[in-house]
């Protein structure tokens, strides 16, 4: 298609890429705003210094929850280590002794369970000594 002749729509190839750079000037323009928005409201210092009364209570709300959970966890901690705590906790435990006893009792470990125990221990403190020198070597040679 020559310039100047008819293209999409009765319009000229050169109209449609001055239409086509238009767009993309408008296109960068709005990235531009878009990215400069997120910025500014990711920004926590700009937003604290923008909005101090809903940082203020949002901090405040923050500190209470905090506080509010501790407090809870500090009571039931409290209340556990009562001695009627301890003794409902003993009875309970006696009763259920007593009534599913094989649930409590465990039956011997086969061969194969034990040989697999072990041999998982043996890979674990291997791997454990082998990450552990390299962590040496890699040390000393930073250091040294």
């Amino acid at each position: 298609m020559d310039e100047g002749t008819p293209g999409v729509n009765g319009h000229s190839t050169e109209q449609l890429r001055h239409d086509v750079d238009l767009t993309r000037q408008e296109l960068g323009s709005l990235l531009g705003q878009l990215d400069r928005r997120r910025r500014e409201l990711l920004d926590w210092r700009l937003q604290l210094s923008r909005h101090p009364a809903a940082a203020s209570v949002t901090i405040a709300l923050l500190f209470l929850a905090l506080t509010g959970t501790l407090t809870l966890l500090a009571s039931r901690v409290r209340r556990r280590a009562r001695p009627s705590a301890k003794l409902r906790r003993l009875r309970w435990a006696l009763g259920r002794v007593l009534e599913e006893p094989e649930l409590i009792v465990r039956g011997e470990s086969s061969l194969a369970s034990k040989m697999l125990a072990e041999a998982g221990t043996t890979l674990a403190g291997t791997a454990a000594r082998n990450l552990g020198e390299a962590a040496l070597r890699r040390w000393h040679v930073t250091k040294g």
